[in-house]
């Protein structure tokens, strides 16, 4: 009995470009909220000193930025880099809807934020498209 197949029987299966931004986008918010979650309860425990608050959410916001745009590129069939400047821009969109509902105007500096989201859907993107793929035949 003769079986036709597609070719790509053994490889992982990509999806589209929705779903890769929708989970790229979510990933990245739950590793920023693991993140600033431990970091606020280590200071609050006294364990850390509250001045350093502000550059560790800075650093969690850039990691989380590299991590999500480096899920969405890498499950995007195409369009790698789309994909995770879409990604990083719904994360910097919700940071500062975030800020404006908490009564802040704005984060503390919206231009050093915005570096840091251009950078990581660069750093973030560019990994995820260079993501070699095993596949069998």
């Amino acid at each position: 009995m003769k079986r036709f197949s597609n070719g790509r029987s053994g490889a992982r299966k990509h999806s589209g470009q929705l779903s890769s931004i929708g989970l790229g986008t979510l990933t990245a918010i739950g590793v920023y909220l693991i993140g600033v979650t431990v970091s606020a309860l280590f200071a609050h425990r006294g364990t850390m000193q509250l001045t350093a608050l502000p550059i560790l959410t800075k650093v969690f916001y850039a990691m989380s930025g590299i991590a999500g745009c480096w899920i969405a590129a890498g499950r995007s069939e195409k369009a790698k880099l789309l994909c995770a400047a879409a990604a990083g821009g719904f994360c910097f969109l919700l940071l500062v809807g975030i800020c404006g509902i908490a009564g802040e105007s704005a984060p503390a500096n919206l231009a050093v934020t915005g570096a840091m989201t251009v950078g990581a859907v660069l750093i973030g993107g560019l990994l995820g498209a260079r993501q070699r793929r095993s596949r069998y035949v």
